[in-house]
């Protein structure tokens, strides 16, 4: 009904396939260089409090301040651009290193959790009541 939300099912969709894509790869690559359960736990556990406390800076402290100079439908287009560059770089490499592989999962995680998220709720701003309530209930799940 709305094409705004269609492309907003679209980009998640695409996105949920791709985090998909990038863990297994991730996961992979992590068992096979740690083969050791309890450091490999170690590795993955700083993995992802580094994640969280760089999206945590972006989302408070980065993105306030530059949300008033850089217009929204720029960041739309810029995320997918950077993640491809990386991607297309990180694919070209005959043998990625875990330290590669992760930095894309890194990349998308943090993108993900700080800008992502926050463009997806101003997608909604300027909707009417019903398209924001029955997209949001559609969407999110």
């Amino acid at each position: 009904r709305v094409p705004t939300l269609w492309a907003l099912f679209c980009e998640i969709l695409a996105a949920q396939g791709l985090s998909t894509l990038l863990n297994v790869c991730f996961v992979a690559k992590l068992s096979t260089a740690v083969p050791e359960d309890d450091m490999r736990a170690g590795w993955m556990g700083k993995f992802y409090a580094l994640i969280n406390v760089v999206s945590c800076c972006l989302q408070f402290g980065v993105l306030p301040q530059a949300m008033s100079k850089i217009e929204p439908s720029l960041l739309w287009r810029v995320m997918p651009i950077i993640m491809a560059t990386y991607l297309f770089y990180q694919s070209v490499q005959p043998s990625p290193s875990l330290y590669l592989v992760s930095g894309a999962l890194f990349l998308f995680k943090t993108l993900e959790f700080s800008i992502r998220r926050m463009l997806d709720e101003m997608v909604y701003v300027p909707l009417d009541f019903e398209s924001r309530f029955v997209g949001k209930e559609v969407i999110g799940v």
